[in-house]
């Protein structure tokens, strides 16, 4: 089940590499990605002292939620990325190349019912890039257009 998607991520970055990763969060956390309260588009990855964490990335507070014995907790803190270590490894010397950034693609609950995040490593596109994104789209949609016109 799909929570989100960063429709933003594929339009500003060429993106490289993809894994997924689980994210540690607490049980009205879990709530509110249930109800679809998760907002991914500012938010990227960084990797600090051997672990990854999902920065910026806002969880909204779902009413109803069972805060009893739980510190208010922001919306926009750092929640930990759950990673093997050689899948950190990897992800650490990717973003230590000139103009690589790691950012959040989208988030979904797996089989198992877990909460999970498509974590893309790409280089941000220039301008002249985004504008040749776009022409490519508009051809694109004119072409289905004229196909289904004459279909």
């Amino acid at each position: 089940m799909e929570i989100t998607k960063n429709r933003k991520a594929n339009f500003n970055y060429e993106i490289v590499t993809r894994l997924e990763a689980g994210i540690q969060l607490t049980g009205p956390e879990v709530k509110a990605l249930r109800a679809g309260k998760l907002n991914i588009s500012e938010a990227y990855v960084s990797v600090e002292n051997g672990e990854a964490w999902l920065v910026n990335a806002s969880v909204e507070p779902v009413m109803g939620a069972n805060m009893r014995g739980l510190d208010p907790v922001s919306p926009r803190r750092s929640r930990k990325l759950l990673l093997r270590k050689k899948e950190i490894l990897t992800l650490s010397k990717e973003l230590d190349q000139q103009g690589m950034t790691a950012v959040p693609m989208s988030a979904h609950f797996n089989a198992g019912g877990l909460a999970k995040i498509i974590v893309g490593v790409g280089k941000g596109k220039k301008l002249h890039d985004k504008r040749a994104t776009i022409k490519e789209r508009e051809w694109n949609k004119q072409k289905r257009r004229t196909l289904k016109e004459y279909s």
